[in-house]
């Protein structure tokens, strides 16, 4: 039920489904939660509306929902919704600083040397729409129906402390190739 995990400042940040696991079908209750990282205690937790369809076959994908969770230590950055602009949050209390209304649709995010780099899809979720057709499992159905579209995607850099955005660029981009660091930003196209 995890789906993403970060750590910094002495705190672990985590997506989780906090659903019912009695059964899979009943409705999923997605958190956004942070604990300290040395005791395991709670520190703060907050909802998220819709993260994914808790039917989607195990182990298969969307790689990039482990890319949609980042932190500095001092603030966590994370869509609190499917289809949501990214939001910056306090590490310590949770509280909502800013929300950056140019991110809407983020698939993945880094964050180096003061900046954010959102990787956004200007169309909607491809897989917001998923239902299960095999009951035996969907796996094979995902790989072929659910690939990657190869559609340009928008890449904007994002000054943390200011929220004003540095630079965009348009561009075919593979999942989980984005990388960055203080001088340059790469991925695969």
């Amino acid at each position: 039920s995890m789906s993403a995990l970060v750590s910094g400042g002495g705190r672990l940040f985590y997506i989780m489904d906090e659903g019912s696991r009695i059964s899979i079908q009943l409705p999923s209750k997605w958190m956004l939660v942070a604990r300290d990282a040395f005791n395991s205690t709670i520190l703060w937790k907050q909802p998220i509306k819709n993260w994914h369809d808790q039917l989607w076959p195990l182990k298969s994908g969307p790689t990039q929902l482990a890319k949609r969770l980042v932190t500095d230590g001092e603030r966590v950055f994370a869509p609190l919704a499917l289809g949501a602009p990214v939001s910056c949050l306090d590490a310590v209390s949770g509280k909502i600083l800013a929300t950056y209304d140019s991110t809407v649709n983020a698939e993945e995010m880094v964050l180096a040397d003061g900046k954010l780099f959102v990787l956004s899809n200007p169309a909607e979720w491809g897989l917001k729409d998923f239902n299960v057709k095999l009951n035996t499992g969907d796996q094979g159905r995902v790989a072929k129906e659910f690939a990657w579209n190869k559609k340009p995607r928008q890449l904007q850099a994002i000054d943390v402390a200011s929220g004003e955005i540095l630079w965009t660029k348009e561009s075919k981009v593979s999942p989980l190739s984005l990388v960055a660091d203080s001088e340059r930003v790469v991925f695969h196209d």
